[in-house]
């Protein structure tokens, strides 16, 4: 298991969040899903020795249907460099060919999204939260935006992820 507060992408663990930075477990939550933060199971983190909420640390199995778990994924590492305010201002892209040598910034990389774990693992598909429609995603510098599903996705997650179009295809190519 990794040390508090390190983001692991295939743990979509956001225990760390609640309560001091959102005091709210129902904000984990997509209103057009069935997952479902249950405030009163708690679980021991074994590193830091607190308890927190079993349902914060990882997605709901299932996707839009699923009910014990979050409703999001969160980028915690780019090809193994951590996310930071540093990385969003200084990481070059190095595999992605629509956009090798750039500096996408905190605007272009996703940070939190709707979660795409059910089906198909990163696409949105019709298990997920707003099945092939597409989903919600959280930039680096905090804005949000709607991204429909193929082409805007696909790209996007490419920068995110650094992702080279190659070696990563999806459906929709």
């Amino acid at each position: 298991m990794p040390p508090p507060n390190t983001w692991i992408n295939d743990n979509d663990d956001l225990a760390w969040m609640y309560p001091q930075l959102v005091p709210s477990a129902k904000v984990f939550v997509c209103p057009g899903t069935k997952n479902n933060v249950r405030a009163d199971v708690w679980s021991l983190d074994p590193y830091s020795g607190q308890n927190v909420l079993k349902d914060l640390l990882n997605n709901a199995t299932g996707g839009a249907q699923g009910t014990n778990g979050h409703s999001y994924e969160i980028i915690g590492a780019v090809r193994g460099t951590k996310v930071s305010e540093a990385f969003y201002g200084n990481y070059v892209e190095q595999a992605n060919e629509l956009f090798l040598g750039s500096k996408p910034g905190a605007s272009r990389f996703w940070l939190f999204y709707d979660s795409d774990d059910a089906g198909v693992n990163n696409v949105w598909d019709e298990p997920d939260n707003h099945g092939v429609k597409g989903g919600n995603v959280t930039y680096g510098d905090c804005h949000a935006n709607w991204v429909k599903n193929w082409k805007p996705h696909n790209d996007e997650f490419r920068i995110t992820l650094d992702y080279a179009k190659s070696a990563h295809t999806f459906r929709s190519d």
